[in-house]
């Protein structure tokens, strides 16, 4: 039941950023709403979560964008378990979190457009997604303490 939460979870996500998001651009760029919830899930200790979603999103996302299949599964799962390592050796601090948001979503956006950089662009929608990632954080940090009663793993178990 869990799973299938996760994947629909996924699905409106993917949904959002493909379909609507295009319309709404923010600074002339459009937010990674898949990349900062699996960040989000990874810094919150479901790492397991954050694979299987990086997974299967990036599949998603890749059937309904006009992006290689499998590139941006590949990338995802490769960033998740990059913030991992970091979320090991680093800890819970929110400046690292931030840095760590801002390096991941310009790495996710170079990987897509590899041949065309506008560093810019790259940089703006680094700033952008770190960003919401201060509001989207906090926000499941408080739904998985008050409403599902489950605490964040702590680094290193």
């Amino acid at each position: 039941m869990k799973n299938l939460l996760l994947i629909l979870l996924l699905a409106i996500i993917v949904l959002l950023e493909t379909s609507v998001l295009p319309f709404f651009p923010i600074f002339g760029n459009q937010p990674s709403l898949l990349l900062i919830s699996l960040l989000a899930l990874q810094f919150l200790g479901l790492a397991r979560e954050s694979y299987y979603g990086a997974f299967f999103g990036g599949i998603l996302f890749d059937l309904l964008s006009s992006t290689i299949f499998g590139l941006s599964s590949l990338i995802l799962l490769l960033l998740s378990g990059a913030v991992g390592l970091a979320r090991r050796f680093a800890g819970n601090s929110p400046l690292i979190l931030l840095l760590i948001t801002f390096t991941a979503s310009i790495s996710f956006r170079v990987a897509q457009v590899f041949p065309t950089l506008n560093v810019v662009s790259f940089f703006r929608g680094g700033l952008l997604d770190t960003g919401l990632m201060i509001i989207l954080y906090p926000t499941l940090r408080y739904l998985l303490k008050s409403v599902f009663g489950r605490r964040e793993l702590k680094v290193g178990a």
